[in-house]
């Protein structure tokens, strides 16, 4: 409670000069600290007894070391696997094209420098390699901290493919719901539900694009926006409105909430992915505080 307090995720104004002085002094949005793959107990602390050993450099500052950069990774990812799923890793640079499977970049300087070297040794070797050992082949200066920071750039990635197709989803949603209904539908419902769902859905294209910026080869430095600090609350006669909505809705109970016959059920699930997310929990508290997300604003006390 108290890191959501000071990072800012409460709905307390009262710690905004924190929020502000953490943002200013933090690594950018647009870098990635190998300190958080650390494991705790080697984590970063000061001392007032004895010397301390410096902070491990953040993953910008070493690519001109030679360090693996993101776009880079994926691709060292989607060739091993190419190459585990043939049984070889005697490969062409054709084959290495071929096994990137749509992913955009110059392939060429990777292949000449890292990886053309160490996919002959591994063939060479004829040993079981994993995909770290693989890794720390390419990249002889990581350490266990970069290796697990690589391994998520390959879970953000995963996870970026599937926001994509999240998105298109809710795209194909979204244009049958904005049709004439062919059932008993609340018009006010409707707009509410569909001016919330898009509005989710801007946010949703809006981190589709941060994310791409991060994997892209060309655009390292790219500034990131950052969100708005200072909500306001939101006002009552859209809390009231809200709360109508959820009323109309029976949100306090999923199967008459899924019945209600005033938004398609694909809309129904639509929303419940969106509110509910991992858990299974659904309730009015819940469903207000999605529609203060994606307003921005501070719920109504």
């Amino acid at each position: 409670l108290i890191e959501e307090w000071l990072l800012g995720h409460s709905d307390d104004p009262l710690n905004l000069p924190f929020v502000l002085f953490i943002e200013r002094f933090s690594v950018p949005g647009q870098e990635d600290d190998p300190e958080l793959f650390e494991e705790e107990a080697r984590k970063f602390r000061l001392s007032h007894r004895s010397p301390v050993a410096l902070p491990l450099e953040t993953a910008l500052s070493l690519d001109s070391r030679g360090f693996l950069r993101r776009h880079e990774v994926i691709a060292i990812d989607r060739i091993f696997s190419y190459c585990i799923s043939i049984g070889s890793f005697d490969i062409s640079h054709a084959d290495a094209e071929k096994a990137l499977n749509g992913i955009q970049m110059d392939l060429v300087d990777l292949w000449m420098e890292r990886l053309c070297p160490a996919l002959d040794l591994v063939e060479e070797s004829r040993t079981k390699i994993s995909l770290s050992g693989f890794l720390k082949q390419l990249c002889p200066k990581a350490t266990g901290r970069h290796l697990r920071m690589f391994h998520s750039w390959i879970k953000e990635y995963e996870q970026l493919e599937s926001l994509k197709l999240e998105v298109q989803a809710t795209h194909e949603v979204l244009r049958r719901f904005g049709r004439p209904a062919s059932f008993s539908q609340s018009q006010d419902v409707k707009d509410i539900i569909l001016e919330v769902l898009e509005r989710h859905l801007l946010q949703q294209e809006e981190k589709i694009q941060h994310m791409e910026r991060l994997f892209s080869p060309r655009l390292l430095g790219a500034t990131v926006p950052s969100e708005r600090l200072l909500k306001c609350h939101v006002s009552k006669q859209q809390w009231q409105t809200w709360n109508r909505t959820l009323d109309l809705l029976e949100v306090e109970d999923q199967e008459k909430f899924q019945t209600s016959g005033l938004l398609p059920l694909e809309v129904h699930e639509l929303l419940l992915r969106a509110v509910v997310k991992d858990s299974y929990s659904l309730n009015r508290a819940r469903f207000l505080k999605f529609f203060c997300e994606v307003f921005n604003v501070r719920p109504l006390k």
